[in-house]
């Protein structure tokens, strides 16, 4: 196999190539000028042979500088197709990436950044607009109305990257965050002092990177701080809705005492509905459930196999605040049991 050579090598093998080439083009136009003062000095020489000699030199003089262009020409040109020939790294799915973090980073800031009032409500739509695609919640599933704190955020470290296809990732942080909470001010009362304290969760920033800019392309959750995360999504498929209405009714049911469990049942418990092996340990009480406020219930295609979309309301214990979540669920009907295989 040839060696390959650097640029640098590959020009100082030119150099001394031209440096060559014209060596010979010197000495040859030397070697003419003597032939030429020796045929002056013969002049019984006829001109037939002069001419000849003259014409086997041309000939010989144009070979040889053709020759040694084109090996100074292939020279370079077999080094750097060689290096044209490289195989292509495969595309980086940038959304998993570290700008991709850092944009999820952003997002937790102004996410766990919110005061009460209408201007609060205003400053949240503002700041969400950079970061959410039209149609989700402006507000970022958070309940403006009923807010009972104002919040900063503190810390958000990196906890998990999933990648989701080609251009998506769920990107965990584990988020700290400053509640400030005061007191309603009666009529005979001073100004009641304010009270704070610090709260963590586990953070899931769903991120999207089109070739452009990045954005959240669903509403984030929430998810047990000692999670692994598996938040790989179902592939986009038509999917038929059950065409008996006992079993959207029964898992509509069923979503209710899942979600109920899942937010505050310990792992041995939550064990008998939950057999996704990444989230076997729930919220683990740091998030309370209020309701499921909008559920889809399609058919997998497999017997007894349905996949749940549906949008869950819980609230924050800490700042008292409600937010909605999106969650996409595989539930499979197991001896006259609904149990939840997978949890996205």
């Amino acid at each position: 196999m040839k060696k390959k050579l650097s640029k640098e090598e590959r020009k100082k093998v030119r150099e001394e190539k031209v440096s060559y080439l014209k060596m010979i083009v010197s000495k040859a136009r030397n070697h003419k000028t003597k032939e030429k003062e020796e045929n002056e000095e013969m002049p019984d020489v006829p001109r037939s042979y002069k001419a000849r000699r003259a014409g086997v030199f041309s000939f010989w003089f144009v070979f040889v500088a053709l020759v040694l262009i084109a090996f100074v020409r292939s020279g370079g040109d077999e080094s750097e197709a060689t290096e044209i020939k490289k195989p292509l790294a495969p595309a980086e799915n940038l959304a998993a990436s570290e700008a991709g973090v850092q944009f999820a980073k952003d997002f937790a800031e102004k996410y766990f950044f919110w005061q009460q009032g209408d201007k609060g409500k205003q400053m949240r739509e503002k700041d969400m607009k950079a970061f959410l695609p039209e149609g989700l919640d402006p507000y970022a599933g958070l309940d403006m109305d009923n807010l009972k704190s104002d919040s900063y955020l503190r810390d958000a470290r990196l906890k998990e990257v999933e990648k989701v296809g080609k251009d998506k990732a769920k990107i965990t942080l584990l988020v700290k965050y400053e509640l400030t909470t005061t007191a309603e001010k009666k009529d005979d009362e001073k100004t009641p002092p304010s009270t704070k304290k610090m709260a963590t969760k586990a953070f899931v920033v769903p991120v999207q990177y089109n070739g452009k800019t990045y954005g959240v392309y669903e509403l984030p959750t929430f998810t047990g701080i000692q999670d692994k995360t598996n938040l790989k999504l179902e592939e986009d498929k038509q999917l038929e809705k059950p065409k008996d209405p006992f079993i959207v009714q029964n898992i509509g049911n069923f979503l209710k005492t899942f979600f109920g469990s899942y937010a505050q049942d310990g792992k041995d418990k939550l064990s008998y509905i939950l057999e996704d092996k990444d989230h076997q340990n729930g919220l683990g009480n740091t998030m309370k459930f209020v309701e499921v406020s909008e559920s889809n219930v399609f058919e997998s295609g497999k017997k007894n196999e349905y996949i749940v979309d549906c949008v869950v309301i819980f609230q924050d214990p800490d700042s008292e605040s409600k937010v909605q979540t999106d969650y996409k669920l595989t539930v499979v009907k197991k001896d006259n049991q609904y149990i939840v295989t997978k949890l996205n």
